[in-house]
């Protein structure tokens, strides 16, 4: 699934992909009990730059907090993420 919607510097794509792969448990928080695997991305589709030094300019890690809120509210569990700072 795909969907165009406003984002702080312009327009962004935020994209699903729904497997019906499971996670193998590995002893790992969230590996036991998982359904469906889901991935999911957002990015913009039109990058804005700072003259003269062509360096992209940063939403602020908006688009990261709209997919935390999106996997949050849909009761999706992280797999495999020992490491995750949360």
């Amino acid at each position: 699934l795909r969907f165009a919607c406003a984002g702080a510097l312009g327009e962004d794509c935020v994209e699903f992909l729904v497997k019906q792969d499971v996670v193998d448990d590995r002893a790992w928080d969230g590996d036991a009990e998982n359904g469906p695997l889901v991935l999911f991305r957002s990015f913009a589709l039109d990058v804005k730059y700072v003259y003269p030094f062509m360096t992209p300019v940063s939403d602020l890690g908006a688009q990261g907090k709209r997919m935390e809120k999106i996997r949050a509210a849909l009761g999706w569990k992280t797999l495999g993420c020992e490491v995750c700072d949360k």
